[in-house]
């Protein structure tokens, strides 16, 4: 994120910020916003997630990529990205749900359905 400039003076509830002043979205604290995201520290992927297993249509989900006019222009790239990621994973490998309590049960089994790669 940059700094940004003021133009000038605003003032909110406090403090009064002064023409000239550098000033910088604090992302952490608006990802950290527990009346965003229940439980912020807590990893719970399903919160991204409507009950119909639709994704959330939420501008606050791409606040890690910036804001405004200054937002990342290659977060469509990562969103692309990841697609073919995951994909390309489902594709070649059988995931099933490890047995409880068991580390390293060998719930990845591969298939010999991978005759390439997806990269240039």
């Amino acid at each position: 994120m940059q700094p940004q400039k003021v133009m000038s003076t605003k003032v909110f509830s406090y403090p009064k910020v002064l023409q000239g002043s550098l000033v910088i979205g604090n992302t952490w604290a608006i990802l950290h916003d527990p009346d965003v995201y229940p439980e912020p520290d807590a990893f719970k992927p399903e919160r991204f997630i409507n009950p119909d297993g639709s994704v959330r249509e939420d501008p606050a989900l791409t606040t890690a990529f910036g804001y405004g006019r200054r937002i990342c222009p290659g977060r469509h790239f990562v969103d692309a990205t990841l697609f073919i990621v995951v994909a390309s994973l489902l594709s070649v490998f059988d995931i099933k749900r490890g047995r409880e309590g068991e580390e390293g049960s060998g719930a990845f089994e591969y298939r010999e359905t991978c005759t390439g790669n997806l990269t240039r």
